[in-house]
């Protein structure tokens, strides 16, 4: 359609007229928009919910089973020797370690064997020596025209593939016109590099002679002298990692391994921390910001999610050898606006004296609901809500989509209807106008011709 300028012969602005007409039409659609806006912060504030809810579960599975409260720490001391512990070794204590005090020293480390070639010339320099040798079942083949650098590369490929060498080469510098080649096993221990070398290109044609023997590492502890190919040892005592850094066999470590208590009620604090910041979430989004309303306010939904998160936590546990069944008996007390708080003194109290009653009320496995751990019920219950295919913080996403899916489609195609009323009503107007520039012509011929006549 050619374009014309609105109003140019009629004097009418009937673009602005048909704009007003169009934003009066255009009302249904914007209320269409402002509910899809609703929508939207309904489902991001769901998202957030599910955020919170993962948050809880995660807090809740560290306490769900009795293995989680089965944390421990260590201790050690020196004595026999001015080094200090760090300087023999390094330990870690894991979850499955027991409580007891353990003497450990360290007569020596293990180390890798390794090896160094005569002196050479030069590292670029065709050797002109030839021959296979066969290291930790992995063939080399050395060419008369390798150099220094072709066979140590040649070395470090064999730890390539399904089968690797363990071994690795380098060339040291030690003047400008000696360098050497020097190998050694990656893995310490006794056993070092199994060498095969019938051509004698190992031994004469490189001149490689040991340097350090392969050696394993020998502790005693509790008094058994014990040996490892390797200084980091994980299977002697149980639950501890030992990670040896230097041997002074005067020196005698004692590590005494206890229960962290502190690291339970860690757990415990992340627990309360999670559930708070769900819980003040939800109660949030019930508290009106002047006469604006939080997107699931007076969800009767969230209310029931709360209701069940709020019972699972504060219900009783049945069927315990104690009569420690709620968690206000252990110091995790709930106020008036609902948030939970720690009274530490009784909760470090009872990890002390009750502790295996405090991980049955967490973990107890129960039946049950009544009879299933406060913590394992609550993962069970969030589980439900969060799961990513029929869970029901999920369905109830998918149901906002769809819903905000159908209002696209029906804005679209009232986008449509409008769009084709207006270019309707324009041409409408501009007839109009074409028939009154039209009339206007007319008029003027006719003036022009009775001006003609009048004149004669």
């Amino acid at each position: 359609m050619a374009t014309y300028i609105s109003g140019l012969t009629s004097g009418l602005d009937w673009q602005s007229v048909i704009s007003d007409l169009m934003a009066i039409e255009r009302r249904p659609i914007t209320l269409l928009e402002e509910r899809k806006t609703a929508l939207e912060a309904q489902k991001s504030a769901w998202r957030e919910v599910n955020t919170k809810l993962n948050s809880l579960m995660s807090a809740a599975q560290a306490l769900s089973s009795s293995d989680d409260f089965e944390v421990y720490s260590g201790q050690a001391a020196i004595s026999g020797s001015s080094k200090s512990v760090s300087d023999i070794l390094d330990y870690a204590v894991g979850t499955n370690a027991s409580q007891g005090s353990y003497s450990i020293t360290v007569n020596r480390l293990a180390q890798a064997q390794k090896f160094a070639s005569a002196a050479f010339a030069s590292d670029d320099t065709e050797l002109g020596i030839s021959g296979t040798v066969t290291l930790n079942g992995r063939d080399l083949t050395i060419d008369a025209t390798d150099t220094l650098e072709d066979i140590r590369d040649k070395i470090n490929a064999l730890n390539s593939g399904d089968d690797p060498a363990g071994v690795t080469a380098s060339i040291i510098k030690v003047a400008d016109d000696e360098y050497r080649l020097t190998v050694a096993s990656k893995e310490t221990g006794a056993s070092g590099i199994d060498i095969v070398d019938g051509s004698g290109v190992f031994s004469s044609g490189l001149g490689m002679n040991e340097t350090v023997s392969g050696q394993d590492a020998e502790i005693v502890v509790e008094g058994f002298t014990i040996t490892r190919s390797s200084n980091l040892i994980s299977d002697v005592i149980a639950g501890v990692t030992l990670n040896l850094k230097g041997a002074d066999e005067s020196a005698t470590i004692t590590l005494t391994v206890s229960r962290d208590n502190s690291g339970v009620k860690d757990k415990i604090e992340s627990f309360v921390s999670a559930y708070n910041d769900l819980m003040s979430y939800i109660d949030d989004q019930n508290t009106p910001a002047g006469d604006t309303e939080k997107p699931l306010y007076a969800d009767s939904s969230l209310a029931q999610l709360k209701k069940t998160i709020r019972n699972a936590i504060l219900s009783g546990v049945d069927g315990l050898s104690s009569t420690l069944d709620h968690l206000s008996l252990i110091g995790v007390n709930i106020d008036k606006y609902g948030k939970l708080s720690i009274d530490d003194d009784t909760l470090e109290g009872y990890l002390e004296t009750n502790f295996e009653d405090v991980v049955s009320l967490f973990s107890a496995d129960g039946l049950t609901y009544e009879t299933t751990g406060v913590a394992s019920r609550l993962e069970e219950a969030i589980d439900a809500m969060t799961d990513s295919i029929d869970g029901y913080v999920v369905t109830r996403q998918e149901s906002l989509q769809s819903q905000m899916d159908k209002l696209d489609r029906k804005i679209e195609d009232m986008e449509e209807r409008l769009e084709r009323k207006q270019k309707a009503l324009e041409s409408k107007f501009v007839a109009m106008e074409t028939m009154l520039s039209t009339l206007q012509a007319q008029q003027d011929w006719l003036s022009s011709q009775i001006s003609t006549l009048v004149s004669k």
